[in-house]
């Protein structure tokens, strides 16, 4: 990923904050497009990157509505919302 740099600096984090946010971008996209009403899975090679796409999603979620009916349908039908 261009720009994007595994932090194992200052902070240790051990992830890929721009990574990360891509990832949470092309979700949104996935959700927005055609197929929506399709699963998607995201599949990373550490716990700590799969916490932090996690944590962000779950931030612009809250900031951004747009998508919010798609996941309550999917929670009440039973399906992963996401």
């Amino acid at each position: 990923m261009q720009d994007g740099r595994f932090d194992s600096g200052r902070s240790n984090s051990q992830t890929n904050e721009v990574e990360a946010l891509r990832v949470v971008d092309l979700i949104y996209e996935h959700f927005r497009g055609e197929y929506a009403h399709r699963s998607l899975g995201v599949a990373t090679l550490s716990a700590k990157q799969a916490d932090l796409i996690e944590r962000l999603l779950n931030e612009r979620l809250a900031s951004e509505f747009d998508i919010e009916g798609l996941v309550a349908e999917r929670a009440l039908s039973g399906s992963e919302p996401l």
